[in-house]
């Protein structure tokens, strides 16, 4: 699985800029393999199925005053 490193990351979720108050962020992407091969084929074809995301924001845990 190839690794993606995001720098100077910028987060929204529900119009808050989560930004300031983030300092980690990772994600991870799946994607379910279909087969497409017809009949008669020598070789084996596939295609994208159904596609998920995770994100995870995390931060220092702060108080509010």
């Amino acid at each position: 699985m190839a690794v993606i490193s995001l720098t100077d990351a910028v987060v929204f979720f529900d119009d808050h800029d989560f930004t300031a108050d983030s300092n980690q962020v990772e994600g991870s992407v799946d994607v379910a393999v279909l087969d497409a091969t017809v009949f008669g084929q020598s070789w084996r074809n596939v295609r994208g199925g159904v596609k998920s995301v995770d994100v995870s924001v995390a931060g220092p845990s702060t108080t509010p005053a």
